[in-house]
């Protein structure tokens, strides 16, 4: 008995051990297995025609979303290389047809509108429409005069009122981020953040940028200044993304290759740090505690 036992509690215990294991795996393929990117964009010399493509896939495009803008934006999304979304164009268009059917209202005979009443003529079997008389002719102007006066006063006090209001809130939201910024621990943990942006932002940038593009401007100050720019990011801006500036010239056409990659473990561990950190968590308890007022 005691042996029938020990079986089974070793094989509920190789159950478990394989299940905790499985999501191991599980999570360890989401963390550190790289979800790709790629984007190719492109416009033609002399014409306004702009296309474009985005394609994001995962774990050898077992998961993959795909956006695709000619004239107009489409997005889809596969797995297996099988679309799931979204569902067929024909299927959608026939359940907005049967909707907008069901919504279109129904009048009845004695039916009234705000302007009308509806009556049934039974010699030519149709609808008539007449217009509504509730209004009494003595005194009617004189109460429409003092209700129109009523409604402006009641107009003019409450947008007075929500005026005084949203001046209390603007003041009350600059006092709050005045003592925000200069406290030294939510200095600490703006520059905690920063960093941790900047990490983020070595990860997700492109790996591989290709591409040429020509553009010229009605005003040449303007393609002066564009090259200023420029010439202040050359040094980290890729060697195979080519500028070519025109000072006659004013299309802008070329074509724009971008390539790179995403390990989620990265952003993993920047939340797990900004979770344990003291100066964020009391810059947030600060935070939720204004806006909860």
């Amino acid at each position: 008995m005691l042996a029938v036992l020990l079986t089974i509690l070793k094989i509920i215990g190789i159950i478990v051990l394989s299940i905790i294991a499985l999501v191991l795996i599980l999570v360890a393929i989401v963390l550190f297995v790289p979800i790709r990117y790629k984007i190719d964009a492109d416009k033609s010399q002399g014409s306004n025609a702009f296309f474009a493509k985005a394609n994001v896939s995962f774990l050898l495009h077992i998961l993959s979303a795909n956006v695709r803008y000619e004239d107009e934006a489409d997005m889809s999304f596969k797995v297996f290389g099988i679309k799931v979304w979204p569902r067929h164009k024909a299927e959608t268009e026939d359940q907005g047809r049967i909707k907008s059917e069901n919504d279109q209202p129904v009048c009845k005979p004695g039916d009234r509108t705000d302007d009308f009443t509806i009556d049934w003529n039974e010699d030519d079997a149709s609808f008539s429409a007449k217009p509504s008389d509730d209004t009494s002719e003595n005194g009617s102007s004189d109460d429409g005069f003092i209700q129109k006066m009523e409604k402006i006063i009641e107009d003019i006090v409450s947008k007075f009122e929500s005026l005084s209001e949203k001046y209390d809130k603007i003041k009350k939201e600059y006092r709050f981020w005045d003592k925000m910024i200069n406290d030294t621990r939510n200095r600490n943990a703006a520059l905690v953040l920063k960093n941790h942006l900047i990490r983020l932002l070595r990860v997700i940038r492109p790996r591989k940028v290709k591409g040429f593009v020509h553009f010229g401007f009605e005003d040449p100050a303007t393609c002066g200044r564009v090259l200023m720019y420029l010439s202040m990011i050359y040094p980290a801006l890729p060697r195979k993304l080519v500028f070519d500036p025109s000072f006659e010239d004013t299309d802008i056409y070329g074509n724009i290759t971008v390539k790179g990659r995403i390990y989620l473990i990265v952003f993993a561990v920047c939340l797990i740090r900004l979770y344990f950190n003291k100066d964020i968590k009391r810059m947030y308890r600060l935070y939720k505690k204004h806006q909860n007022r």
